[in-house]
């Protein structure tokens, strides 16, 4: 899956958004708060939820490739000594420690034991130890990326690739499904580091994976398929990134007890924010109260997808795959805010594909 090779025939009438590469400073204070936030409010370091929100937040840093000054990081002064140790006592949690450490030592310019511990996971076999591919292949990305050497993904690289690769699959929800893909994307392309050659399939997977994000309104899976859109070279839909643009600056957020933040918005509100700054627009474009420990966004407004699905599912033996055809059916009944939900989605070439799995319709009914 290293050389993701084919064409992509551009054009359609899907309006897009500029591929090129738009970097924007970052609020510093805003930054600043946010590292204070994460590192010393919300999870005890003896938390492994600790080691993974600090660990995505330095990625994402890292990842918009902006210049911090060393008093943002400070509160991560002592950590990276801690590690080694660590990980030898808590060898399950080697991949969030890896990634933790390569962040953190490249962001502070300290390399540290990043080398010995890629070295130890290796030896040691933990990746064999995984029980799914995509976890393996996380894996080798971590250990490649920290010895400096090309990414392999051994043996479960063709499966993998015909993962990602089997764009009708992802015609239906399965949230899992669309994590693996985009994520599978994030470690060949070392989140967007590495050029890769656009596969078609790949592309089709992703913007099927993102209509069901985009009908379900989920944004944080959809800022990571606009993420894997833009590692792969392709082209995002105008109205995915508006929308991801206003979203990540509606954001709040509040200090309560200990635990309060271990359900709140945190992921999507970075998510958001790392697709806007890949984007080219503003990221971290608010404020931070200094006591602050929980993360909110709006409550997600209700789902197109399931609004759909229920009157497709009504039409029994009717259904049908085309959406020209079934639309007349289907429109009267849906809501207004699935209409709207619906209607820049309905001239796509991609739409139009996407609807003849999802409608899942029954073979040999009468026609319409």
């Amino acid at each position: 899956m290293r050389s993701i090779a084919s064409s992509l025939e551009p054009g359609g009438p899907m309006n897009v958004v500029s591929l090129m590469s738009t970097r924007t400073d970052p609020h510093i204070h805003t930054v600043s708060r946010l590292v204070d936030m994460v590192a010393q409010r919300r999870h005890a370091r003896s938390d492994a939820f600790w080691y993974k929100e600090n660990g995505e937040m330095l990625c994402v840093l890292h990842a918009l490739d902006w210049p911090l000054p060393a008093q943002a990081l400070a509160p991560y002064e002592r950590v990276g000594e801690t590690l080694w140790p660590l990980l030898r006592f808590f060898p399950q949690y080697y991949r969030l420690i890896l990634g933790l450490s390569y962040d953190l030592n490249v962001l502070t310019g300290n390399v540290g034991s990043l080398r010995s511990m890629a070295e130890w996971v290796e030896q040691a076999g933990l990746a064999a130890r995984e029980l799914s591919d995509l976890l393996r292949a996380e894996a080798d990305f971590l250990v490649a990326r920290a010895l400096n050497r090309p990414q392999g993904f051994a043996g479960h690289n063709a499966r993998l690739q015909e993962f990602c690769r089997a764009s009708d699959a992802f015609r239906l929800p399965d949230r899992a499904a669309a994590y693996s893909l985009t994520h599978m994307v994030f470690y060949v392309s070392d989140y967007g580091r590495n050029h890769l050659e656009l596969d078609e399939n790949i592309r089709q997977s992703l913007i099927h994976a993102g209509i069901v994000a985009w009908l379900d309104h989920d944004l944080d899976i959809l800022s990571e398929v606009v993420l894997a859109l833009r590692f792969c070279g392709a082209e995002v839909p105008a109205p995915w990134g508006d929308e991801i643009m206003l979203a990540a600056q509606d954001v709040w957020f509040s200090s309560g007890r200990g635990g309060a933040a271990l359900a709140d918005d945190f992921h999507e509100m970075l998510m958001l924010n790392w697709a806007a700054g890949t984007l080219g627009g503003r990221a971290f474009e608010f404020e931070i109260p200094p006591e602050a420990n929980a993360v909110h966004r709006p409550i997600r407004a209700r789902s197109a997808l399931q609004d759909l699905s229920a009157h497709l599912f009504a039409q029994g033996d009717q259904r049908r795959g085309e959406w020209a055809l079934m639309r007349w059916r289907l429109w009267p009944k849906l809501s207004a805010a699935t209409q709207d939900r619906l209607a820049p989605l309905e001239d796509w070439p991609e739409f139009a594909r996407f609807f003849e799995g999802f409608a899942r319709a029954t073979a040999g009914g009468a026609d319409l």
